[in-house]
């Protein structure tokens, strides 16, 4: 509020400057064509080696996310899931609107405990909710590939593609 207060026809500006983003990001966005393909992952070491192309902020991101220190379970995920989800589904619990959950794409690259990592069971009890449809864990399993990502967190285009394409077979069927 100050900083509107302080210069109102400035945080205008610069409203419509997001909307403006955001509507065409929202409406229009295709995806990155760069892919995660060619890096090459030493898991003990923690070491990567990156192919020529990749840019400063790609290797960052390798070093930061898949690369960087494991975080210990303490159940907080768990809790986070229970308080949001919870909340969204009692929400919903009445409606005629139906949820849908679905695991997302974890990574190019999947870190060792990564794949000891189960969804938690909260999250799969939300399946005995009505009204909600909650995806098979492992439908988006075959995306956790380097050529379907532009970074350690993002699907490129071909990725989102195939996201798309899974989902709206998989929901076609579920609903």
């Amino acid at each position: 509020m100050q900083a509107f207060l302080k210069n109102p026809a400035e945080r205008f500006a610069e409203m419509a400057h997001h909307q403006e983003m955001m509507t065409g990001v929202l409406s229009g966005y295709a995806g990155d064509e760069r892919t995660m393909e060619g890096v090459e992952i030493d898991w003990a070491s923690r070491t990567a080696k990156y192919p020529e192309h990749f840019t400063a902020e790609q290797r960052r991101l390798v070093k930061e996310i898949l690369l960087g220190p494991v975080a210990d379970d303490t159940g907080t995920r768990e809790r986070y899931h229970r308080e949001w989800l919870g909340e969204i589904a009692e929400a919903y619990r009445t409606s005629k609107t139906k949820l849908i959950f679905s695991r997302v794409p974890r990574a190019p690259y999947l870190r060792p405990d990564m794949l000891r990592r189960k969804p938690d069971a909260y999250t799969r009890s939300l399946r005995q909710r009505p009204n909600t449809i909650l995806v098979d864990e492992h439908l988006l399993e075959p995306l956790e590939k380097p050529e379907y990502f532009q970074d350690p967190f993002h699907l490129n285009a071909s990725g989102c593609l195939r996201l798309t394409e899974t989902l709206t077979r998989h929901l076609a069927d579920a609903l």
